[in-house]
C-alpha cells in the first residue's frame, strides 16, 4: 500500500518553480574550481563561466570527452563533457608525459584517458554538492553525445558551459549537467509545501498489493558485439560476485530503488536470502503532501 501511495503522490506532484541558472553555477563553480585544479596538477586554474541554460534534451555540439553517473534514482543524473586537450593534458601530468605530445603518442593512452576522465568525476562527487544523493559506490562511464541523449530523455537539466585555464594558457571547455534533484534544488520548495499544504496524507483505503523484489548478486557490462555472440552453455565470469553482499530492490515509478542488501542462505530446503540490516527508514515514511497550485507557479 505505501508503496502505491508513493507512486500517486509522485505522479500528482506539481513542478516547483525553477531556479536562476545564474544561482545554481557561482557556488558550484566555487566548489569544483579546487578539485578540478588537483586534478590537473596546477594551482593556477582560472575558471569562467561561459553560459548556464536549462535544457530538456542534449545538445550535440558537447565537448568529445563524456561520462556520466546516475543517482539515487533514474532522475538524478550528472554528467561531465571536457575537450581533447583538456583531458589529454591531465592524464600526460599525471603519467609525466609532454604536454605537447602528439597524436600518435595519445592514441594508445584513450582507455586511460576515459578512466582518469571518470576519477574527475568520483572527485567532483564526493563533494558536498552531490554527495547526499550519490550512493557510495558510483560508477562513472563514458558516453556519447546520442547515449546521453537516450538515458537523459524527459529529464530537466541543469548546463553550465566553464571555461578553464592556468595562467597565460589557451582555454579549454568544461561542460557539467546535472539534474535539478541531484543538486537539491527543489528541497527547499518542498519543505515549504510541506509546512502550508493541510490536506491530509493519502488514507490506506487501497488495500493490498503485490510487488516484486529482485536480488542482485553482480553487474557486468558487454558490448552489444558481446551478447550477440552468447551460446547457450556459455559460462559468464562474475568478478564481484559476492553471496554476502546481495542487493534487494523494487520497481518504483523512477525505476529500480534498492531496499537494503542481503545474504543468500535456504529456508526449509528452498533458497532464500537474509537481510544484512533493517530497511531503509526513508523508504517506510508517507508520500510527502503536495502544495496546493496556488502555491507555486511554473517559470
Amino acid at each position: 500500500m505505501t508503496v502505491i501511495a508513493r507512486k500517486i503522490a509522485h505522479a500528482a506532484k506539481v513542478a516547483p518553480a525553477r531556479p536562476d541558472a545564474d544561482s545554481v553555477a557561482d557556488p558550484l563553480i566555487a566548489e569544483i574550481l579546487p578539485i578540478l585544479a588537483r586534478w590537473m596538477s596546477t594551482d593556477t586554474l582560472k575558471l569562467h563561466t561561459v553560459q548556464v541554460s536549462w535544457i530538456s534534451e542534449i545538445p550535440s555540439d558537447l565537448p568529445p570527452c563524456i561520462v556520466s553517473a546516475k543517482g539515487e534514482t533514474s532522475s538524478n543524473r550528472i554528467a561531465i563533457a571536457t575537450s581533447d586537450h583538456f583531458s589529454s593534458l591531465s592524464a600526460c601530468r599525471l603519467l609525466s608525459l609532454p604536454e605537447n605530445a602528439d597524436a600518435a603518442t595519445l592514441k594508445p593512452l584513450k582507455p586511460f584517458m576515459e578512466q582518469n576522465l571518470s576519477d574527475l568525476g568520483l572527485r567532483l562527487t564526493r563533494g558536498t554538492a552531490f554527495q547526499s544523493r550519490l550512493p557510495d559506490r558510483v560508477i562513472w562511464t563514458n558516453e556519447t553525445a546520442e547515449t546521453l541523449g537516450v538515458l537523459c530523455r524527459d529529464l530537466e537539466i541543469v548546463r553550465i558551459d566553464i571555461a578553464c585555464a592556468e595562467v597565460g594558457s589557451p582555454p579549454s571547455m568544461i561542460t557539467i549537467m546535472a539534474t535539478p534533484e541531484l543538486l537539491g534544488l527543489y528541497d527547499e520548495c518542498d519543505e515549504d509545501a510541506a509546512e502550508t499544504d493541510e490536506n491530509p496524507v493519502l488514507s490506506p483505503r487501497l488495500g493490498p498489493c503485490e510487488v516484486e523484489i529482485k536480488a542482485v548478486a553482480d553487474r557486468i557490462r558487454m558490448s552489444v558485439a558481446d551478447c550477440s555472440r552468447l551460446e547457450i552453455g556459455q559460462i559468464v565470469s562474475l568478478p564481484g560476485l559476492r553471496f554476502d553482499q546481495l542487493e534487494l530492490n523494487i520497481a518504483m515509478n523512477e525505476g529500480r530503488i534498492p531496499l537494503v542488501d542481503a545474504a543468500l542462505g535456504a529456508d526449509k530446503g528452498r533458497k532464500a536470502v537474509r537481510l544484512n540490516r533493517g530497511l531503509d527508514p526513508a523508504f517506510r515514511l508517507p508520500p510527502m503532501p503536495d502544495a496546493a497550485p496556488t502555491k507555486r507557479s511554473a517559470a
